[in-house]
């Protein structure tokens, strides 16, 4: 995966009423800029009104909205080259950030190898696994946003959740328990509650999933494009007796090395590394 023909043509999305979506394009173009030496006006332009990307650019997104959906979806379609942000999938959000080339998540350490840390991101971060849980009552179900639904999934949260529900209870007769996304205005408590005597966390693809997987609960992620999926199942007529796999240090390795800390992202090394693999 290179961006050398085009190292120089990065074009940031964020919405004129996101200040978070702006600042975090900022902090990656700033580190582009040390890296290159370049001008911030060389490197970043407004995504309002939605301006068309030009060829050999390279989109940056954090996160996705209305105002910027169009944009990425675009580039999707035509098979072009974007940088995508969000939040951790690891350790403090609001310090630490996942960074994808081409994808929302990382895909493979093949396609998204990261940073060749040798297992040091990951130690750093202090997470330690819990044995896998070998009983349990009831099957938490973990939501993302409506927006999220609506974007990324072509389908509301509502007709998700209900499909879901239905297809457990072909398979299962435990009781279903509902996690909604926390947010600045709700807060539905930690999660480490709810997995306290849960059989299994099922997730259309969050990061809830890798909560429950390091505290010894199995998950499944519905998402065929999810990250988790070497140690994830998909296949809920599974759900009593569900995968306990062997490769979660694996896993959490590979994503940690595949997110980064603002002061990485400011400072270049984060599109360096992405750039040269």
């Amino acid at each position: 995966m290179r961006y050398a023909k085009s190292r120089n043509k990065l074009v940031g999305f964020f919405a004129p009423d996101n200040p978070k979506q702006r600042a975090m394009i900022m902090h990656f173009v700033w580190g582009v800029r040390s890296e290159r030496g370049l001008k911030l006006k060389d490197t970043i332009r407004i995504c309002a009104p939605p301006i068309p990307i030009k060829p050999n650019e390279v989109g940056v997104f954090f996160g996705l909205s209305n105002a910027t959906f169009r944009e990425w979806r675009a580039m999707n379609r035509r098979n072009g080259k974007y940088v995508y942000i969000d939040n951790c999938y690891l350790g403090d959000r609001g310090f630490h950030f996942r960074v994808t080339p081409d994808a929302v998540m990382a895909q493979t350490p093949e396609e998204h190898p990261g940073e060749d840390s040798n297992g040091k991101r990951f130690e750093a971060l202090g997470i330690r696994f819990r044995p896998w849980r070998r009983s349990g009552r009831h099957i938490l179900v973990c939501l993302q946003s409506e927006l999220y639904f609506k974007l990324l999934c072509g389908t509301s949260r509502q007709a998700w959740v209900e499909r879901t529900c239905r297809e457990l209870r072909q398979h299962t007769d435990r009781p279903i328990i509902l996690r909604d996304k926390p947010n600045r205005d709700r807060s539905f408590g930690p999660i480490e509650g709810q997995l306290e005597n849960c059989h299994a966390v099922v997730t259309w693809n969050s990061t809830s999933a890798l909560e429950a997987i390091r505290r010894g609960v199995p998950a499944y992620c519905l998402d065929p494009n999810n990250s988790f999926r070497t140690v994830c199942q998909s296949d809920l007529a599974t759900i009593e007796e569900p995968m306990r796999g062997a490769r979660r240090l694996e896993l959490f390795q590979w994503l940690a090395d595949n997110q980064w800390t603002k002061d990485e992202i400011e400072s270049g090394r984060c599109w360096t590394t992405i750039r040269s693999r």
